[in-house]
């Protein structure tokens, strides 16, 4: 009788057992009274929103406008019907997974939702929903553009390259809320649980991971600008997960400036340097890093 117990305890258990997904769709997908694309409408719901799975029985899997899936009984604001599980998350979340990302350097307008975890998955996730918001919040200003990226995104995002807690991921993204590019090789950063962007709103940004200082953390180097000059920052990773700048200078970005090397003891950037005070003259400059006592000088510049 005890074991007949325990087993009807266990059992209940399973059966109440909720899953939920977050949508994953542009523009947000259909929930339809009936597993059948042309079913009456219930709602639309939004991109990133979270809706309960009612049913583990999936239906048979087709393919509806070329997308393989298969119809999902789900539930969300007290609204019931079906969805198709292309347009959803292929893994379970948490409302307390999912958390409000607030402006990007960079950027005026407002963030989106992140979804927690460390997986490869997570980050193409987090990565899409930005991509989308960046190009939803620009279709005031760019339309033609937005769409254009919007169909193309899917293939547009790329994670490149994870290390640490760090990453390079290319990502639509926007300047001063008008000018919609891509940025080839952006520096995400996991962080507080969640893979997030750092300076997306850098132009044309390109990242790469390196280990200069020969610790155990990921350090990076990265370089952004537009119409004649670019910005060479240095970060070098910490033990609490934060990037720390050791090193930013702006140079011309007339093809002389170079990253030499990427190693420690060996890291040499050169170009002609931006000076500020003077606009018209541009010194050549090479920084070297010792590693000795982590810093950077500058040096004259063979000929």
């Amino acid at each position: 009788m005890k074991y007949l117990f325990a087993f009807m305890i266990l059992g209940c258990v399973n059966l109440l057992a909720v899953e939920f997904r977050a949508v994953n769709a542009i523009g947000g997908v259909n929930l339809r009274k009936e597993p059948r694309k042309n079913a009456p409408l219930v709602t639309t719901i939004p991109d990133a929103a979270i809706v309960k799975i009612l049913d583990q029985k999936e239906q048979a899997a087709e393919t509806i406008d070329g997308f393989a899936g298969k119809w999902l009984n789900a539930e969300i604001e007290g609204k019931s019907g079906w969805v198709f599980s292309r347009f959803l998350t292929e893994f379970p979340v948490t409302e307390d997974c999912l958390k409000f990302f607030g402006r990007v350097e960079g950027q005026a307008h407002p963030g989106q939702k992140l979804i927690c975890g460390r997986g490869r998955d997570r980050l193409l996730l987090n990565a899409q929903w930005f991509g989308r918001r960046m190009l939803e919040e620009n279709m005031k200003w760019n339309p033609e553009g937005s769409r254009t990226q919007l169909r193309q995104l899917n293939k547009i995002i790329q994670i490149h390259e994870i290390e640490g807690n760090l990453a390079i991921v290319t990502v639509p993204a926007i300047v001063d809320d008008v000018f919609t590019f891509i940025s080839p090789k952006s520096l995400w950063i996991f962080k507080g649980n969640f893979w997030q962007p750092m300076h997306i709103g850098k132009r044309r940004s390109v990242a790469t991971i390196v280990k200069v200082n020969n610790d155990e953390y990921a350090d990076a180097i990265e370089s952004s600008g537009c119409c004649g000059w670019v910005r060479v920052t240095i970060y070098f990773g910490q033990s609490d997960g934060n990037l720390k700048q050791v090193f930013e200078k702006a140079f011309v970005d007339n093809n002389e400036f170079k990253l030499m090397s990427k190693t420690c003891q060996n890291l040499l950037i050169s170009g002609a340097e931006i000076d500020a005070n003077n606009p018209n003259e541009n010194p050549r400059r090479t920084y070297t890093f010792d590693c000795r006592d982590g810093r950077f000088a500058n040096m004259p510049l063979r000929k």
